[in-house]
């Protein structure tokens, strides 16, 4: 089983997420702001966390400024999504070691791939 952290403020997000995995052996964490996301990473690291960039209390950016700065936390695999693009920001993700960036919207294949990528192999489906 997969473990995931969804860290995401929009409800309907989070759930689309969720649900995108659905059919995936996936176990899903959420965090609704930057903060509680870096609370639960400390809590039970998961294999993949899936970041928004656009959270409360912390960006998903801040949050993957203060994961480089724990030894537990900054090799963790990022799927970084944001609703903006430009080159800078995809520059300075890779900096801050997100494994994979999307931009809003995007299709559940981009998303279990990009998934796949990071995690160099495929998600296991749901017995």
């Amino acid at each position: 089983m997969v473990e995931i952290l969804i860290a995401e403020d929009m409800l309907p997000t989070r759930q689309l997420y969720a649900a995108m995995l659905g059919r995936y052996d996936c176990n899903i964490t959420e965090a609704v702001t930057g903060k509680q996301a870096l609370d639960k990473l400390k809590e039970k690291k998961p294999d993949l966390m899936i970041l928004d960039n656009n959270m409360p209390e912390m960006t998903g950016y801040e949050v993957l400024q203060e994961m480089q700065k724990d030894d537990n936390l900054k090799n963790l695999p990022v799927v970084f999504i944001t609703a903006k693009y430009f080159d800078k920001d995809f520059q300075d993700l890779i900096k801050l070691n997100a494994a994979e960036f999307l931009t809003k919207p995007f299709t559940v294949e981009i998303l279990v791939t990009a998934i796949e990528k990071v995690l160099k192999k495929p998600l296991p489906a749901k017995q």
